[in-house]
Order: structure tokens, then sequence, then C-alpha cells
């Protein structure tokens, strides 16, 4: 019978050791400054932060048998340095288009293998990058798009790795102002594993809508619905979903009496199954006075 120890010899985890570049461009014209009092400008840009990030990581893995005898130990040493910067600019004006960005490339390297050798060397290029942009951001109808990228190696134990790429993508707009706002977003995303036993990709779909009217006494009507679509391929086997979710709410005051309704709906889509449900409630409450 084999006991297995594990023996971490240290981690720096995410330490973030600050640069201080020159000048930032654009710092001297003061973009903190109120944006209804900036001129129009066809593009302006400034960088917001800049760091390095340094991940060290070394482990001792020791295998003995139960009675001591046989004794098997691996080591690993990690290191992944990491460069971040983060801008943000506009496109004529701050109100018209805002635009964020980050990116964060980096590299690692490790090495695998008995104390003294031979070991076994991998290295790979990090990636994670952020972009979004805001139109109108002053109206009720302001849209917001955005995108991000990673490509990283998850370490479950020494000799099992997996490398990630995922994309994701999406928006949100709306009406915000008016006797019912309402507000639509979407996202969808995409997943490549590779490494383990098995390969895998995954799409996910989401799309978000919800409406919402106020009145007078605090009455309110609340709608959201909710549709979700998921697909899971492992080994060239797919298995896609899809669900909807609606909520339907409503509040009325009538008096000393309150009433609220609440309307529920879910359904699910898949190769293996399939199912509806709908459900109602209705609650009224009475104030009761002593005069």
């Amino acid at each position: 019978m084999n006991t297995k120890r594990r023996i971490k010899c240290f981690s720096l985890w995410e330490k973030y050791v600050a640069i201080l570049f020159a000048v930032f461009a654009g710092l001297a014209r003061g973009w903190a400054q109120r944006v209804e009092d900036e001129e129009p400008q066809w593009m302006r840009w400034q960088i917001t932060d800049a760091y390095l990030k340094f991940d060290v990581e070394s482990e001792r893995e020791t295998i003995s048998s139960a009675g001591g005898g046989v004794q098997l130990a691996n080591e690993r040493l990690y290191l992944a340095p990491l460069i971040g910067i983060g801008a943000v600019g506009s496109i004529y004006h701050p109100d018209f288009l805002t635009i964020n960005l980050r990116a964060e490339p980096g590299y690692v390297w490790q090495e695998i293998g008995p104390p003294g050798g031979p070991y076994s060397h991998e290295s790979s290029v990090l990636q994670n990058y952020n972009a979004s942009g805001t139109f109108l951001q002053t109206k009720p109808y302001t849209t917001t798009l955005f995108g991000s990228g990673t490509h990283d190696i998850h370490q479950y134990d020494f000799f099992n790795s997996a490398t990630a790429d995922v994309q994701t993508w999406g928006g949100s707009t709306g009406y915000r102002t008016g006797p019912v706002p309402m507000t639509v977003s979407f996202e969808q995303s995409h997943e490549d594993l590779q490494g383990l036993s098995t390969d895998s990709l995954l799409d996910q779909t989401t799309l978000n809508c919800h409406a919402r009217n106020e009145r007078l006494h605090d009455d309110a009507t609340d709608l959201t619905y909710l549709y979700s679509q998921y697909d899971q391929t492992t080994d060239g086997f797919s298995n896609p979903s899809d669900s909807h979710y609606v909520t339907l709410t409503d509040t009325e005051h009538v008096g000393k009496k309150t009433l609220n309704s609440t309307l529920w709906y879910n359904q699910l889509d898949s190769q293996n199954d399939s199912s509806a449900n709908l459900n109602a409630m209705l609650d009224l409450s009475v104030e009761h006075t002593t005069n």
C-alpha cells in the first residue's frame, strides 16, 4: 500500500510590482475632468495603469510504500511572468463612445522530474485580453459592447495539465426611462479545453430581457425573460440543451388591501429530456387597525 505526501515549498501568487512609466500619455490633459467640459476630439487615449505580475511555484511530491522501503519523488518548478496594461479612450467625445482596454500577455515555463533529473520542460504563451465600449453613456438608451479572450494552462497535478482557450462577447442595451423601462443583455462564450484524457468544447448563449412599470402607491409590474443555450461536446459527442424562464410579478394596493401576484414558467429542452412547468401564486393581505 502506497502513501502519498505533497510538500508545498513556496508559492507567490498574484504579487504585483508597480511600474512607474515616464508620464502617462494624456495625463497632463486631465482625463478625470468632467466629460461635459471636454471639447470634441476625434480620438484620445490614456494609459490608466501598468504593472508586472510574477507567479512562482515550487512543489515536491514524495510517494513511499507502507513499510518505507520504496520512495519515489518528483519536483516541479513553475515560473510565469506577466505584463499588464490598461487604457481608456474615447472617439469624438466620451459621451459618444468610451472604450476600456486591458491586456495581460505573459509567458509560462516549468520543469518536472525526479530530484537530480532528468527533467522535462514545458513552455507556453499566456494571453488575457478585455475590451468594452459604451455608446451614448448619458442617454437612457446607452449601449455597451464587450469582448474578452484568454489562453491559460491549468495544472491539476504533476503530470496532468490542460490548455484552455476561452472567448466571450456580448452587449447590453435598452430604454431606461418612461413608463416601462426595459433592458436587454446578450452574452455568448466558447471554451476549448485540451490536454486531459478527453478534449471538450463548451458553447453557452444567454439572453436576458427585463421590464418594469412602477405606479402610484408602490404598485408595480415586473417581467423577466431568460433564455439559455448550453452545448458541451466531448470526444465528438454533443449534448445541447435550451431553457426558457419567465417570471411575471404584480403588486397592487387598494386601501388597506395588498394583492401580490406571481407567475413562473420554466421550459427545458434537451436530447435526453424535455420538461415544462407553470406555477402561479396569489397573495392577498389585509391590514387591520384599531381605528
